[in-house]
Formats: structure tokens, sequence, C-alpha cells
């Protein structure tokens, strides 16, 4: 889903930019996040490397 909103080829989603030198690591981030079926980050992988 996020992946559309940063294409912007939907006008009904909201548009997302990032400046692509200052948010590097976010964007990294954001692609890399896995994802539950209903579209919310899904935190397991997190909270296993706080244990």
């Amino acid at each position: 889903m996020m992946i559309n909103a940063m294409k912007e080829a939907d006008p009904r989603l909201l548009r997302v930019r990032m400046h692509k030198d200052g948010c590097k690591f976010l964007s990294i981030s954001m692609r890399n996040a896995p994802m539950t079926p209903d579209f919310k980050k899904d935190k397991r992988s997190e909270k296993n490397m706080v244990r």
C-alpha cells in the first residue's frame, strides 16, 4: 500500500514524499518492514530483538 501511495497513481491515497538524501534510512526501513495481512506493521521481529 505504501508503494502505491508513493507512486501517487491513486488519487484516493495521501501523497507520501521523502527527500532521497535526507531520509535514506527511513526509505530502507519502510521497504524492509514486514506487514500483516491487514496492512499493519508486523512488530514480532522487533520484540524478539529486545530479549
